[in-house]
């Protein structure tokens, strides 16, 4: 086949993950060929997160690209093409940069002064990257394109011309863990390979190694040990006592920003707000206020790129004073972790917090979707026809919540990314790539459009999981600690992902230098 693939960012680890692809087709007789801007465009998400000019983003960009890797087949962007897009195909394409540039949150804020410039501004670069990659598929015979993200501005225009084009197409983004995040002809924010497979998997039970590898990893995120991912939240976070001064059941609100899903399909819900469904429900469940408490999430004051505070922050905070609900500040150093430990409910509106909910064997409340919507660990609401499910509660079991917890965290962490053997990540900014991955089910993923899993493991019954739920159910949780996860010193043999020698300092001093959206 001859597959293209468009990196256009030079953030960690993607570029690197999608030069180690590159090897991986070549090896296997398939022809890749390459597209870059080279600065050809008037504005994109990293000239708008970062506004320190375009010499010196454009520049580090370009340094830090795919021209710094040893790689043959390189497209540039021409910036002099013709306009086959319409208007509202280019704002509807802008739309989640916009919004998650801006940090937007309630609805009205969607077309907000700063959002609609944001996005007018989009419009001419996705229409001459749209054109290019059209151009691209037609000069090179290419039959399939892999990008980094697919949601974002210029990435989704690429994905947009595949469709145009009748072209499968991979976006690919980094997993909390090890492998890599592929998903066939949908964004990185696409939930329907997840909700197929998962809704298969959820229903498969785990090995004594699968659930101890799970409750492991779970433990570890919400003890704040050895975290690995892109962000941690949890540093140095103090236990609390219940701060809400009520006697009924204790209910934890622990809302994640909205901007950047508004406009996809997949996660489409039938409420204005998230806030006027959390009103619904503590109206149907008689829920006082003097029970609540508010964590605001800590990412809201971190500042991404030039924008120091999302909007999330107030629209919650407004919303808990009008109803009397106690707050805690995003730049509290509360452990969220104790905060769940002594809630009888937790309400969440897609974010991790319901995962780590479901293992402590705590009640949740989901409204809106997840992307662990179809693990029966939670009670997911998404629109006025469905608060029937709530009657759930009645019959809740905290051993089968702690379960499907377990199998979901598996499922989404060690069967659904690819080649979880062979890249290893080492820290939260690196990762390390080990012989003997095939390319064979990205051809699989291009020719079916779905998610190949390889870890098809799964017990004959319940009886090895219950081992590690017993251990969870009572708290013992230093059993967890001292024992270690599977290595993979079979796999020891590396492959170099190097940059071309007069770039190869980069890597050296990248680790000192600020992410891609700082």
């Amino acid at each position: 086949m001859n597959i293209g693939l468009a990196g256009m960012f030079p953030w960690r680890p993607h570029l690197e993950h999608l030069v180690y692809i590159g090897i991986l087709l070549r090896k296997s007789s398939h022809k890749t060929f390459y597209l870059t801007c080279d600065s050809q465009l008037s504005n994109c998400y990293n000239l708008e997160l970062k506004k320190q000019g375009r010499t010196y983003v454009c520049g580090t960009c370009i340094i830090g690209g795919i021209r710094s890797y040893p790689v043959n087949n390189i497209t540039p962007l021409e910036k002099n093409v013709n306009n086959n897009l319409s208007e509202l195909e280019l704002l509807k394409l802008s739309r989640s940069s916009a919004n998650t540039l801006c940090r937007a949150e309630a609805k009205e804020e969607f077309e907000a002064e700063n959002v609609l410039r944001i996005r007018d501004s989009f419009t001419n670069p996705i229409n001459i990257i749209y054109e290019n990659t059209t151009e691209w598929i037609k000069k090179n015979k290419i039959e399939g394109i892999i990008t980094f993200n697919g949601r974002m501005d210029i990435t989704q225009g690429i994905t947009y011309a595949c469709e145009k084009n009748d072209i499968p197409y991979i976006t690919l983004e980094r997993t909390r863990d090890h492998g890599i995040l592929l998903k066939p002809n949908e964004n990185c924010l696409g939930l329907k390979e997840i909700n197929r497979l998962n809704k298969i998997f959820i229903n498969k039970p785990l090995k004594y190694e699968q659930a101890l590898l799970s409750a492991i990893e779970l433990y570890n995120r919400i003890s704040g040990n050895k975290l690995k991912e892109w962000r941690s939240f949890h540093d140095n976070n103090k236990n609390i006592y219940w701060p809400a001064k009520g006697n009924g059941q204790k209910v934890l609100i622990t809302p994640s920003s909205r901007s950047e899903f508004e406009g996809h399909l997949d996660w489409e819900f039938g409420f204005f707000n998230y806030t006027d469904a959390f009103d619904e429900l503590f109206d149907r469940l008689k829920i006082s206020s003097e029970n609540c408490v508010l964590r605001c999430h800590p990412n809201w004051t971190r500042p991404i790129g030039r924008i120091k505070e999302s909007n999330a922050l107030i629209h919650y905070m407004n919303w808990a004073k009008k109803r009397g609900i106690h707050i805690i500040h995003s730049i509290e150093k509360s452990s969220t972790y104790s905060l769940i430990n002594q809630a009888d409910i937790i309400v969440v509106n897609g974010g991790s917090t319901g995962t780590e909910a479901g293992f402590l064997g705590k009640k949740v409340i989901c409204i809106g979707h997840a992307g662990y919507e179809q693990s029966k660990m939670s009670i997911n609401i998404q629109n006025n026809s469905q608060w029937h499910l709530l009657k759930n509660l009645d019959n809740f079991d905290e051993k089968e919540t702690i379960r499907n917890t377990l199998r979901s965290y598996y499922f989404g962490s060690f069967r659904f990314p690819q080649f979880i053997k062979h890249v290893r990540l080492k820290n939260n900014l690196s990762f390390e790539y080990i012989e003997g991955a095939s390319a064979e089910n990205i051809i699989k993923m291009f020719k079916t459009g779905r998610v190949e899993i390889d870890e098809n493991d799964v017990a004959y019954d319940e009886t090895e999981e219950d081992k590690i739920i017993d251990i969870l159910i009572n708290n013992k949780f230093a059993k967890l600690i001292n024992i270690d996860k599977k290595s993979a010193k079979q796999f020891q043999r590396k492959i170099s992902i190097n940059r071309k020698w007069i770039f190869s300092w980069l890597d050296k001093i990248r680790p000192f230098l600020p992410r891609g959206d700082e």
